[in-house]
């Protein structure tokens, strides 16, 4: 974990194979290993590892969520929804309930995904998360409640400052483009972000964020802007190689396929 936090890819995957061979039973280092290749975009590989993680230990709802993940990228759909049900039955908790709610949101189904955003973070341990009141704001502006959306970015905002995380950036850069179209400001923002030695899968999962973000607004040209200086900034840094291929969430704008080196 520590060398993946440090950006050194090869020793974190010589660490986790290590660990494997000392205890093969042990499903969450399969997660782990899973994660690493979920965040090279290898997700083939990605899908065998929560697999076999769930093989091992399929009463934690963990797996399935991770799972939902790489089925979620794939474009499989069906899948993705069925692990999240699955995990949701398991335990229905602020995580399960939150990617569900943004499969939702995804799949065009409003209501839904605010059901479960909402159920999220009635779930979700004091304070919540800012991710969750982020997205929860996004489905309130898309149900046109405006003033209670607005309401919900500040809060994010307010909570982004006192997470040592992810949120603590990427939350506010979000708002800065969905809002204000201020790209100049979440690149600074994002900036930061990668400074703070952040993970390969917490740059993957921010990636697709601002996927979800474009797909739901596809006119806000500062959001698409953002996204794809993300992209090309994640590839560089993580040492990734791209590929081009057809977005899956909007088929006038390009996006890219990327392998580990």
């Amino acid at each position: 974990i520590m060398y993946s936090q440090l950006k050194q890819n090869d020793k974190a995957m010589q660490d986790i194979e290590k660990a494997i061979s000392l205890a093969p039973e042990n499903s969450f280092h399969y997660q782990f290993k899973g994660i690493l290749y979920f965040g090279f975009e290898k997700y083939h590989t990605s899908l065998e590892n929560f697999t076999t993680a769930i093989n091992l230990l399929p009463e934690w709802a963990g797996h399935y969520v991770w799972r939902s993940a790489v089925y979620w990228e794939l474009g499989d759909i069906a899948n993705t929804t069925k692990d999240l049900d699955q995990a949701i039955r398991l335990k229905a908790d602020e995580v399960s309930l939150f990617w569900r709610g943004l499969l939702f949101l995804h799949l065009g189904k409003i209501s839904k995904g605010l059901y479960d955003l909402l159920a999220s973070y009635h779930e979700a341990d004091q304070p919540v998360h800012a991710r969750i009141t982020f997205w929860l704001g996004v489905a309130k502006l898309l149900v046109n409640e405006k003033e209670e959306a607005h309401r919900l970015f500040q809060q994010t905002i307010q909570l982004a400052k006192n997470e040592n995380r992810a949120a603590h950036f990427s939350e506010p850069a979000r708002i800065a483009i969905l809002l204000n179209k201020d790209v100049k400001k979440a690149k600074e923002l994002y900036e930061s972000f990668f400074k703070r030695h952040y993970t390969i899968d917490n740059a993957k999962t921010e990636n697709t964020h601002l996927e979800l973000l474009q797909h739901l607004f596809p006119h806000n040209e500062a959001i698409a802007n953002t996204r794809q200086w993300f992209y090309n900034k994640r590839i560089s840094i993580y040492q990734l190689t791209p590929n081009q291929i057809k977005s899956k969430n909007n088929k006038n704008i390009s996006d890219k396929s990327v392998s580990y080196r």
